[in-house]
């Protein structure tokens, strides 16, 4: 009767949190060991009643030998027995420095990506209420703000973690009295590990004092989390400008919050969450503080395994871009698109890597000397020769023959003091290796640059107009 309660318990705080809805497909995290056997176990049932579909993913980490492969072996066995489709993945992760954080990380992005695959829109991990106690304490000892105190959230995206209100002691009498088998990872004993320190020795010391201590630091926990969401609401009425997201990147103007430090630690700290899910320390946000203050633009202020911070300007103000580690190998590749121009009339390119979508069409003299003067258009002519162009981003050498000169394309977009990642978004029209025009205007308010090669003059015929699909285009 009591695990009936404890289910119960379970599904009303997964319909409090909407973590998991009707015909959901829910891909879970398993380890083998008690707290994800436990959330198999609970999801199993409900999954019957809520109407949701299960799948398992295990990744073994082949840390432990043979252990690790009984680990693996166990999981497969308990997913064929209830009829479950099962993932699993290997990775090896040396021992060393770090190991649960780098096991961690690479756990997640295999995990992400394999639910992606496949169809799984939910991801649950079976993260505890004792899970949450720890996670706390590991970050006041090794440096938070008020946000670190919030702990696990019971969501991060598509992650959702149902038994943050469950205990571990609850979850022992629940696999005991139904007689379900898990298995014990001994380098849980092991108190060299940080995690493992503060479960078997330094807990059980401060609650043997406080017998109230675990109570007491999930209260401050809800407290930590209903300041920061206070917070969150009154920098948003007060600055609604201050953040903004464009492609990949988040960007925060400094204009109005600079001189503010608590303004600026709470906004940059709240941002660097929202954009890579990274932890944020008192000493990183010192980091950025101070080099930010230099009197140069466009340098590295902060750089991790997860977060970059760069100080930027983005349509003439200064401030600070921030994106995840992950997303920079897919901002600095090359990308180029082709147009195939034989009996063309009109074309869309969507450019996935930036998030543009270009018009290209073809219009006549009349419609260029109405609109020459719109900065929203790039016109070019073009031979009829021609059989097809390319949008494409910068490549080494480029560049473009002005009315006076041939310039290089790099000298142009330093002379826009444009950053890294704001040069490579750029999109550049091009015929072979000759660059037809730079449609940096697309971009950053300012002019485009057409080669005197393809520029319109009252002889042209075939008229080429190219614009940002943004609003309604020429007729």
């Amino acid at each position: 009767m009591l695990m009936n309660q404890l289910i119960d318990r379970i599904a009303a705080y997964i319909r409090l949190k909407g973590l998991i809805k009707k015909n959901d497909r829910v891909l879970v995290s398993m380890s083998a060991g008690k707290d994800s056997i436990f959330l198999f176990n609970v999801l199993l049932a409900l999954g019957e009643t809520e109407g949701f579909y299960l799948g398992l993913f295990h990744l073994n980490h082949m840390a432990r030998g043979e252990e690790s492969d009984s680990d693996e072996e166990h999981l497969a066995r308990l997913a064929e027995e209830h009829g479950v489709e099962i993932f699993i993945k290997r990775s090896a992760v040396e021992n060393g420095p770090s190991f649960e954080e780098r096991a961690r990380n690479i756990r997640y992005e295999i995990l992400t990506e394999t639910a992606r695959k496949h169809g799984y829109g939910v991801i649950a991990t079976a993260h505890t209420m004792d899970d949450n106690i720890e996670t706390v304490l590991m970050r006041v000892f090794s440096g938070t703000g008020v946000y670190g105190l919030i702990g696990i959230p019971p969501r991060r995206g598509n992650i959702v973690r149902p038994l943050l209100e469950i205990s571990s002691e609850e979850i022992y009498g629940f696999l005991r009295e139904r007689g379900i088998p898990w298995r014990e990872d001994e380098t849980n004993r092991d108190v060299s590990y940080s995690r493992n320190f503060i479960r078997q020795q330094l807990i059980p010391t401060i609650t043997g004092r406080f017998p109230m201590a675990r109570e007491a630091i999930l209260s401050l926990s809800a407290t930590a989390s209903e300041v920061i969401g206070l917070l969150d609401d009154l920098v948003m009425q007060s600055y609604p400008v201050v953040v903004e997201r464009s492609g990949n990147d988040m960007w925060i103007y400094l204009g109005t919050i600079i001189h503010d430090r608590a303004l600026f630690n709470h906004v940059v700290s709240s941002s660097i969450r929202s954009q890579s899910g990274a932890r944020v320390s008192r000493s990183m946000l010192d980091e950025v503080y101070h080099k930010y203050q230099a009197h140069r633009s466009n340098i590295m202020l902060y750089r991790d395994a997860q977060i970059r911070i760069d100080k930027a300007v983005l349509g003439g103000n200064a401030g600070l871009r921030i994106r995840g580690r992950k997303d920079e190998k897919a901002i600095i590749a090359e990308w180029c698109y082709m147009v195939d121009m034989r009996d063309f009339r009109e074309a869309t390119v969507e450019i996935v890597e930036t998030g543009m979508t270009i018009i290209m069409k073809m219009v006549d003299f009349a419609f260029f000397e109405r609109n020459r003067e719109n900065s929203r258009y790039a016109f070019v002519t073009l031979d009829e020769r021609i059989e097809s162009l390319y949008i494409r981003n910068r490549r080494k050498g480029d560049s473009i023959r002005s009315s006076h000169a041939t310039k290089k394309i790099k000298n142009i977009l330093i002379e826009m003091k444009l950053d890294g990642t704001a040069k490579n978004r750029i999109p550049i029209l091009a015929c072979r290796e000759t660059v037809v025009a730079l449609l940096a205007g697309f971009e950053h308010g300012v002019s485009n640059r057409i080669s005197r090669d393809f520029l319109v003059d009252k002889k042209s015929r075939n008229i080429l107009v190219v614009f940002k699909d943004c609003e309604a285009g020429p007729g």
